[in-house]
C-alpha cells in the first residue's frame, strides 16, 4: 500500500509539472517581451526532427524552418517606442481528461490498455505507472501525454510519450511528442523511406507502427540548437485513425546502456570539447565536426549490426516488443 501511494502522488506531481509547464508556455505566447531597439524580431524555431503528417497523397517529410527562412516584420528608424504593456494573466490548460492507465502485470510483462487511444500494448515494467493527460491545444486541437513513475533504459534524456490530433496547433516550437499520424494511404514503410536522412535506423514494427532512431551529430551540439541530443534516442511512432480524437503518439526513450554512454560522453569531451555542466562544446572546428559525425556513424553502424553491449540490445528489444504487441481496434 505504502509503494501504490508513492506511485499515485509520483504520478501526481509530475502532471502538475507538466501542467505548470504548459500554463508557462502560454503565458509566454500571450505577452512577447517587447525589443527595446528597432532590431527585426526574431522568431525562435526548435528543431527537433520533422513530424509531419502525410495527407491522401504522401508527401515528403521536410525540416521544420530555420529562423531566417521565417518571414520577419520589419521597422524603420521612425518606428514609434515598445509600448509598455501590464504583466500577462496566468492562463491554465484546459484539462479534459486526466488519470492513471489500466496496466497489470501478466507472465512476467505489464499489459496497458488506453481509452482515450483505444489500443493495447505491452511496456517495459520498469518505466513504473502511467499517467495520463487530455487537454485542449493551445489554439486548436487536442494533446494527449503520459507521465512516468519509473525511469528510461539510460540517463541524458527524459522519458516521455505523447500524441496530437490532426489539426492541433500551439504557438510555440516542435516537440517530439508533436506527432500528428500518417493520414491515409501512408504507412510505415512509407515513414522509413522518407526519414533516412533525420533517422539513419528506421524499422517497420507493423504497418502503422514505426521504430527510428535519431543520433547526436555535431553541428547541433557546436551550435547548441534547440532541441539538440547528447545521446541517442528511439522513437516508436503509433499511426492511429485520423479522425480520431489523438491521430498520432510516440514513446521517446534513450537506449544506450551506461557504459555506451560514457564512452559518447568522452567522444564528445575529446573530440569537441564537450563541457557536461554547460552542454557547450569548445572545439568546433570542420575537422573537429567531421571527425565527431564519423565516430557517430560508427556507432550507429554498430547498433545496425548489433555490435553493442548487453544491456543496450534488452532496451532495443523492448522497445521493439511494445511496438509488436500494440493492438488496434
Amino acid at each position: 500500500m505504502y509503494e501504490y501511494i508513492v506511485a499515485k502522488l509520483q504520478i501526481t506531481f509530475s502532471l502538475l509539472a507538466l501542467l505548470a509547464a504548459i500554463a508557462l508556455a502560454a503565458c509566454n505566447r500571450a505577452a512577447p517581451t517587447p525589443s527595446t531597439d528597432n532590431t527585426p524580431i526574431q522568431t525562435a524555431v526548435v528543431a527537433a526532427y520533422p513530424y509531419q503528417a502525410a495527407t491522401s497523397a504522401p508527401q515528403k517529410a521536410t525540416a521544420y524552418p530555420e529562423p531566417d527562412a521565417i518571414a520577419q516584420p520589419t521597422q524603420t528608424a521612425s518606428s514609434p517606442s515598445p509600448t509598455p504593456y501590464l504583466p500577462p494573466t496566468l492562463i491554465p490548460p484546459i484539462i479534459i481528461s486526466q488519470t492513471v492507465l489500466n496496466c497489470a502485470a501478466q507472465n512476467g510483462l505489464v499489459k496497458c490498455y488506453d481509452e482515450t487511444l483505444q489500443i493495447e500494448f505491452e511496456r517495459p515494467a520498469v518505466w513504473g505507472e502511467i499517467g495520463a493527460v487530455l487537454r485542449e491545444g493551445g489554439d486548436a486541437g487536442y494533446a494527449y501525454d503520459y507521465s512516468f513513475t519509473g525511469q528510461a533504459f539510460a540517463g541524458g534524456f527524459p522519458l516521455m510519450a505523447g500524441g496530437r490530433s490532426k489539426d492541433f496547433g500551439e504557438g510555440r516550437g516542435g516537440m517530439y511528442t508533436d506527432f500528428l499520424g500518417y493520414g491515409d494511404n501512408y504507412s510505415a514503410q512509407d515513414r522509413c523511406s522518407d526519414m533516412r536522412a533525420y533517422t539513419p535506423i528506421c524499422e517497420e514494427i507493423q504497418t502503422d507502427v514505426a521504430l527510428l532512431m535519431k543520433f547526436p551529430d555535431a553541428r547541433s551540439i557546436c551550435e547548441s540548437v534547440p532541441g539538440v541530443l547528447f545521446t541517442p534516442i528511439i522513437l516508436l511512432e503509433i499511426n492511429l485513425p485520423a479522425d480520431a480524437t489523438i491521430s498520432g503518439f510516440v514513446f521517446v526513450t534513450p537506449f544506450l546502456s551506461e557504459a555506451e554512454t560514457d564512452d559518447l560522453v568522452a567522444d564528445m569531451r575529446d573530440i569537441l570539447g564537450y563541457d557536461p555542466e554547460t552542454g557547450g562544446a569548445a572545439m568546433c572546428g570542420d575537422a573537429d565536426q567531421e571527425t565527431f559525425d564519423r565516430r557517430m556513424a560508427e556507432l550507429t553502424q554498430r547498433v545496425r549490426i548489433d555490435q553493442i553491449d548487453d544491456q543496450t540490445k534488452e532496451s532495443i528489444t523492448q522497445i521493439r516488443k511494445l511496438g509488436a504487441s500494440v493492438i488496434f481496434p
